[in-house]
């Protein structure tokens, strides 16, 4: 359907491409590496990213919903998919095998669910609860599970676990190492029952940034506990160009590494100008007029709200980008609208009844280089970056870029 609404969400694949590239720098040709395209790639277009993935050699990707892996699947992805998420039927096997979808399995329910329906010697990972307490077979299953694996239709690809604050892993006594160490017991099984290409993977984005740090500290070479210095990497915000560490966190000098690693935001979320108000002082915007012009103001309305994403907590809070400044976002976010006082951009002599639709950013990068960061927004609505990407919603198209 041809775009009337001048609002989307520019994908730059380019910067997808950097990201990847600066990833892949710090990581050995032996580590494994999946990318993380779940929550329709983090709100930025799971198809076009996973093609374009695809298309930089990417072997393996997750995703959290079997729906989310046959949606790949239907739209021609061929490289391996690891579905993160629990199912309970046999009908889900059936859907999981039929479209070639890696498990993650966390139950013994999933276990037969799956022999029963899969051909032989289907591959399937296993996820080991070391602490966060979310999903995950207990660690005093692992003989067990040893033991049925050595008879089974399916046969162990892979072993994983989530630290629960992958913030500290560069800190050897910290609760990160004390995850890895107790993950050991299950790798020292898997791969000598099994055999030793059995993969592992530990790290999110957070996590392999601060092993990053490690390298770069020497501090790699003195690992407790004999633990692997090369660690599965699952990317999913650094992948996408955006820092896991909030803009307020304080982080001591060099730890800021999405800085360091030279990561770029992949999406920016652009709109247009559609009708401008001239207010006169102690007139009000938006529904219960909860801001009130100090001053004569001109107003912008943009076609964005929080139906496509942008919360409602940013109301008097946000800002946007116009003509190369930042304005304020004033008034409560409606629905499909919000307005922006652009009065301090107005040139000498222009009126409001003059001005023509001209560009909006609200997140990402404008076309003067200036740039309104995930995080910045995340810690203007209480929330993090994370829910600021995967909240844009489908009324957004998302429009790819290649510069």
């Amino acid at each position: 359907m041809k775009q009337i609404r001048p609002t989307s969400a520019e994908i730059n694949l380019a910067m997808l491409s950097h990201n990847l590239k600066q990833i892949r720098k710090y990581m050995s040709a032996t580590q494994y590496l999946c990318p993380m395209v779940k929550a329709n790639a983090y709100g930025h277009g799971d198809i076009s990213v996973a093609r374009h993935l695809e298309q930089e050699g990417v072997q393996v990707m997750g995703v959290g919903l079997v729906e989310e892996g046959i949606l790949l699947r239907q739209n021609k992805i061929s490289a391996d998919i690891l579905f993160f998420g629990m199912f309970d039927q046999s009908r889900d096997a059936e859907l999981i095998v039929q479209h070639r979808l890696i498990p993650v399995l966390s139950s013994w329910d999933e276990i037969r669910c799956l022999e029963q329906v899969c051909s032989p010697k289907y591959p399937v990972q296993l996820k080991f609860d070391t602490g966060m307490h979310r999903l995950g077979f207990s660690l005093s299953e692992i003989k067990k599970l040893v033991g049925h694996f050595q008879n089974s239709s399916l046969v162990v690809q892979g072993i994983l676990t989530h630290l629960h604050t992958a913030e500290n892993a560069n800190d050897l006594q910290a609760s990160s190492f004390e995850q890895l160490r107790l993950f050991q017991e299950a790798e020292k099984a898997f791969r000598s029952s099994q055999n030793k290409t059995v993969v592992s993977h530990t790290l999110n984005s957070a996590g392999w940034m601060r092993w990053v740090g490690l390298k770069e500290s020497g501090k790699m070479k003195s690992l407790p506990h004999g633990i692997s210095r090369e660690q599965g990497v699952r990317p999913g915000l650094a992948l996408y160009g955006v820092s896991p560490w909030s803009t307020d966190q304080s982080l001591p000098a060099n730890q800021n590494r999405s800085e360091l690693l030279d990561l770029h935001p992949v999406l920016s979320l652009k709109s247009r100008t559609i009708k401008y108000h001239l207010l006169t002082r102690g007139e009000g915007v938006s529904y219960n007029t909860t801001w009130k012009a100090s001053q004569d103001s001109v107003i912008a309305v943009v076609p964005m709200g929080y139906a496509d994403g942008y919360h409602r907590l940013l109301s008097n809070r946000g800002v946007a980008l116009f003509r190369g400044e930042r304005v304020p976002v004033v008034g409560n976010v409606c629905m499909d609208y919000l307005m922006i006082d652009i009065t301090r951009t107005l040139r000498a002599g222009e009126l409001a009844d003059s001005l023509k639709s001209e560009p909006v950013t609200l997140l990402g990068m404008d076309e003067c280089g200036l740039q309104i960061s995930a995080n910045e927004l995340a810690a203007s609505a209480q929330t993090i970056p994370w829910e600021i990407l995967t909240s844009i919603g489908e009324r957004v198209p998302r429009v790819e870029v290649n510069s």
